[in-house]
């Protein structure tokens, strides 16, 4: 087999992501994520856009990840974003151009990426950046930052606090509510008293979400769903 081609250029990279597209996958990824415009999806799994990372030359890598470079055209190119972050280990860096990225991004896909290994060992310099973020104007940008303390300050050092923020928090959209309930589901397996003490407060929907998250998890207790199954007194 012969090796495939480095990519130097945005139009190596379009060609490459037209190459490793399939129509099947298209398909069955299209109904996942019906916010983004049809047109920006080739339907390119995720295993082949980690190849196609790897063709990236790092001169290239860099043009790609600059904020010249947005918005950019396709969902896959998004996903490739958010998937060369996490492999970059210069945590300033990686703030630094998510600030300018995440407003452009239109798909839970993309902000629920695994994030940066650097992230959890910088919690305490991401902190204030992350609660910044929980009050942007984005969906997806509030996403990530549920996402972000969902994944990292479920702990004794922020947990308590982190509750008692998500539980004030307040959006109604779709993907913004989803997030805040998976939080939730994650919170009760931790600080299952501080969770139920603002559970009750949160708009009816993001309970419903949660506790359809809590019932469906094989990580929550027979305790806990039962209690989420009672009704209301």
């Amino acid at each position: 087999m012969s090796e495939q081609k480095m990519i130097h250029t945005m139009e190596e990279l379009s060609r490459a992501l037209r190459e490793g597209a399939s129509e099947d996958y298209r398909a069955f990824f299209l109904p996942l994520i019906p916010a983004v415009d049809p047109g920006r999806v080739l339907g390119v799994s995720l295993p082949a856009l980690d190849e196609i990372i790897k063709r990236m030359s790092p001169e290239f890598t860099r043009t790609f990840l600059d904020s010249s470079s947005l918005p950019h055209g396709t969902h896959e190119e998004d996903l490739l974003h958010m998937r060369l972050l996490r492999r970059e280990g210069d945590f300033a860096a990686i703030v630094a151009n998510l600030k300018y990225f995440l407003p452009h991004v239109d798909s839970w896909a993309v902000t629920d990426t695994p994030l940066p290994k650097v992230f959890r060992e910088h919690r305490r310099e991401l902190w204030p950046t992350t609660v910044d973020w929980l009050g942007a104007q984005g969906a997806y940008t509030r996403r990530y930052a549920l996402y972000l303390l969902k994944s990292l300050y479920l702990d004794q050092e922020y947990g308590k606090l982190t509750i008692q923020i998500v539980g004030a928090f307040r959006d109604p959209r779709y993907y913004v509510a989803m997030m805040q309930a998976w939080f939730f589901q994650e919170a009760f397996l931790h600080f299952e008293e501080e969770s139920f003490a603002v559970y009750g407060q949160l708009p009816e929907e993001v309970q419903r979400m949660t506790r359809r998250k809590v019932l469906d998890s094989k990580k929550s207790s027979p305790q806990l769903k039962s209690k989420l199954r009672r009704p209301k007194s």
